[in-house]
């Protein structure tokens, strides 16, 4: 036992620097004969099982595909787990009388998942951008709803199933909640745009896969044109998405590319490319090239950081130059100057 465990410690201290995504997980194990030694095992197997299915979920079609698939990813995924973390740490354990729970953060390899679950042929997802899904609860469907549609396709944001109708009792105190979580599952959307009418306001909501309540806002239906309304609901959504989506997507090390449009000098392009090479774990920063969109000008950067994508862009974010971001793909980030 003791041999085992040392070389247990030594593999994970010989890949704490390799890249993956980060996750917090919890693993808990129930057992009626209690032996601490085989509970404890049991929970930080369930939370590596956690943490795989964090990464997982990005990545297929389907979330359903990880339930239809359980025994194949247990043989190939879950059980030889040491293969796939790269490190971890106890950050919580306790054992009571028939249980045990373990609190980890952990670093899971997503690209030698991605492969592994190719391999095995689960569909994944084709673009590394997050999948929507427009809900209404109008009596009849309005045209602007198709009009927002239209809008997050042009953003390269792929729409699933169009705009359905949520059926639900409208005195239900959760919203129907648990009804847009199935749907978006069942679609295999990553974020559900929730749209309903509400005295005279449109109240707009969006909500995570998992059912998180990420943004809620109203907007004043009387003094606002219907054409205006996808500009409003579009602009007060995918910000805020993009920044929740970002949390665990990695930039390729070697071929990021950081875009700026809707720059009228170049002392602003000056600026942005001074920003960029100011950020600690950002290197290499060079100009790549210049192209028309539209009637304006999209500057691109290329530059090697091994930092998360969230964080690459709160630095960027946080910076004098006022900047918003517009979209991202992975290894491919666009901010444009804000206009007054």
């Amino acid at each position: 036992m003791k041999c085992t465990l040392i070389i247990f410690v030594l593999f994970f201290s010989t890949h704490v620097f390799s890249a993956g995504v980060e996750f917090e997980v919890t693993g808990k194990t129930e057992t009626e004969i209690f032996n601490k030694a085989k509970a404890r095992n049991k929970a930080l197997y369930n939370a590596f099982v956690a943490a795989f299915k964090k990464t997982m979920i990005p990545l297929v079609v389907n979330e359903t595909l990880l339930e239809s698939n359980k025994e194949v990813l247990t043989r190939n995924i879950y059980s030889p787990f040491n293969r796939y973390i790269a490190a971890y740490s106890v950050l919580q354990q306790k054992a009571e009388d028939k249980s045990f729970e373990i609190t980890l953060r952990v670093t899971v390899r997503k690209d030698e998942i991605a492969q592994e679950l190719k391999r095995l042929g689960l569909t994944l997802r084709a673009s590394d951008k997050p999948r929507f899904i427009v809900v209404h609860e109008f009596e009849k469907k309005e045209e602007f709803l198709n009009e927002l549609v239209s809008k997050f396709e042009q953003g390269g944001f792929p729409i699933i199933n169009k705009t359905p109708k949520l059926p639900r009792d409208p005195q239900d105190p959760e919203n129907g909640m648990k009804e847009l979580i199935a749907i978006a599952r069942n679609e295999g959307a990553d974020f559900i745009v929730h749209i309903f009418p509400k005295d005279e306001t449109y109240v707009v909501r969006l909500i995570s896969r998992g059912g998180e309540l990420i943004l809620q806002s109203f907007i004043y239906s009387a003094s606002l044109k219907k054409e205006k309304l996808k500009e409003n609901i579009y602009a007060d959504t995918i910000e805020t998405a993009l920044s929740y989506w970002s949390k665990n997507t990695f930039m390729d090390e070697e071929n990021t590319i950081i875009s700026l449009l809707y720059f009228k000098t170049y002392s602003e392009i000056e600026s942005f490319k001074t920003l960029l090479s100011k950020i600690k774990g950002v290197e290499n920063v060079q100009e790549k090239s210049v192209i028309k969109v539209g009637k304006d000008k999209k500057m691109s950067f290329s530059c090697k950081t091994k930092l998360p994508l969230n964080k690459l862009i709160k630095e960027i974010q946080d910076s004098s130059v006022p900047l918003q971001l517009i979209s991202f793909e992975k290894n491919n980030v666009s901010f444009r100057i804000k206009k007054d």
